[in-house]
């Protein structure tokens, strides 16, 4: 499976995600990932230039639910919301 690097601005952290799964809704890339300890997050493409992305935690709950159900619909992994 892919990782990648995640740098989280708040704590200075660089986090080594493994990307579970990638959607596509409205338009608009999502990424399902987890890190070391198994704990899944969905993270937004936010812009792309050559080889790097930039991406952003999905903190809106409206939003993090409809990304889920699309996600949840996969036969490849089970997720709890």
């Amino acid at each position: 499976m892919d990782k990648i690097n995640f740098y989280d601005e708040l704590t200075g952290e660089t986090i080594q995600f493994e990307v579970i799964d990638q959607a596509t809704i409205d338009g608009q890339k999502y990424l399902l990932v987890a890190d070391e300890e198994d704990i899944a997050t969905i993270l937004k493409e936010m812009s792309e230039d050559g080889d790097e992305i930039t991406y952003e935690l999905v903190e809106d709950d409206e939003e993090l639910q409809k990304v889920a159900l699309t996600l949840m619909e996969s036969d490849e992994y089970d997720i709890e919301v």
